[in-house]
């Protein structure tokens, strides 16, 4: 009677075994990473999650990249939140700080035409395009106009 009563658990232990619930996909993802932590190898691994050998390295693949990235989710919105200034914002604080544009272009090292073009646009949100304009169109010209203009104030010539 003893031998009767311990085949049959043993059978019906079987048949419970055979009806076991599969694991989705996250269920399987965990418990590989979870045997590779205890330092089971790739057949081991495949064999109890029930998941074929070449798919335990890209599961640990994803796994150390989530690590390596910052643990996450979590960093991933630590990281948006100290994003670093555009290249032009970068350029217009510098100009209001009074680097000039040959500075800020070794600084941000950028070609010299693109630190002029951001030099104009900081102008002009500055109100001051008139005055580049004028620079602009005078540059040779600039010398002569001191000259005279120092002129007129030492002999107090007025119009």
């Amino acid at each position: 009677m003893i031998i009767c009563y311990h085949l049959n658990i043993s059978f019906l232990a079987n048949i419970i075994g055979m009806f076991e619930i599969p694991l989705n996909k996250f269920e399987k993802r965990d418990l590989v990473i979870k045997l590779h932590k205890e330092g089971k190898t790739y057949r081991d691994i495949a064999h109890i999650a029930h998941v074929s050998v070449r798919d335990i390295k890209p599961i640990l693949k994803k796994y150390e990249q989530k690590l390596e990235t910052g643990k996450g989710e979590k960093n991933k919105q630590d990281n948006q939140k100290i994003k670093k200034p555009s290249i032009s914002s970068r350029a217009f604080i510098l100009f209001r700080k009074g680097k000039k544009t040959s500075e800020v272009k070794i600084l941000l090292d950028l070609p010299f035409k693109k630190a002029k073009k951001l030099w104009a646009q900081f102008l002009s949100f500055e109100k001051m395009s008139e005055c580049y304009d004028l620079y602009t169109e005078y540059r040779y010209d600039i010398p002569t106009l001191l000259s005279i203009v120092t002129f007129i104030k030492r002999n107090n010539i007025s119009g």
